[in-house]
Order: structure tokens, then C-alpha cells, then sequence
């Protein structure tokens, strides 16, 4: 059974090559493509992934409170964080809130290294 990712970014071309890139990979599903922090939460509450790869810079919400309020409801959903900005004090703020891991937007192998990690399936 493949894993389910929810992906969260308000960019629609960041949302489909990632979705491309991960569903190429293999044993990996992207059950949800959403452009808001609010979506994300309605779809994690909703679908339950096993992953969750966020965007920090969205525009109705940033993604640090929806990483609070999933953390709360669904502890055991991880979440990665892909952004542009990677800031040490970002990266800080993002991992208290309840994010794993937090990738460069710039960098695809390490995301895919970071998911298949965090999913225990590394190819």
C-alpha cells in the first residue's frame, strides 16, 4: 500500500512538480495538493496522511499555526516543511511548532531523502 502525502503550498506550479516528483518516486500517493494553511488542516483532519509537506509562506495563514493545531489533533502525521525559507530561527520556530524536518524548496534530493526517512521506505 502506498503512503499518503499531503502537500501544502499556494504556489500551483510548486504543487505539481512535487506531486510529479513524488508519485514518479513509487510506493508514494499524494492523497491532497492544497494551497492553504486552512486547507491543510480540513484535509489532515479529513484524510489522516502519513505525511504532510508543507509550505511555511501561504497567504490566509502561515504554516506554523496549521503545524501547531495538526500536531495537537493528529500527533502521529508527520510534517516536513519544503520552503524557500530556510532560516535558522524559521527552522527553529517551525520544528517547536511540531515539524520533523525542514527542507530548501531549492533542493529536491534532499527532500526525497528526507521523506523517505521520515516514511521508513527509502528506495
Amino acid at each position: 500500500m502506498a503512503a499518503r502525502i499531503l502537500i501544502a503550498d499556494d504556489n500551483e506550479v510548486a504543487r505539481v512538480r512535487l506531486s510529479q516528483l513524488l508519485t514518479y518516486r513509487g510506493g508514494w500517493e499524494v492523497c491532497a495538493a492544497v494551497d492553504s494553511g486552512k486547507q491543510a488542516l480540513l484535509q489532515a483532519k479529513e484524510l489522516k496522511p502519513d505525511l504532510i509537506i508543507m509550505d511555511l509562506a501561504m497567504p490566509d495563514m502561515d504554516g506554523l499555526n496549521p503545524i501547531r493545531e495538526i500536531t495537537e489533533n493528529l500527533p502521529a502525521v508527520p510534517i516536513l516543511i519544503f520552503t524557500l525559507y530556510v532560516a535558522t530561527g524559521l527552522s527553529l520556530e517551525a520544528k517547536k511548532a511540531g515539524a520533523i524536518e525542514v527542507v530548501s524548496k531549492g533542493n529536491a534530493e534532499t527532500l526525497l531523502t528526507a521523506v523517505e526517512e521520515i516514511l521508513g521506505n527509502a528506495a
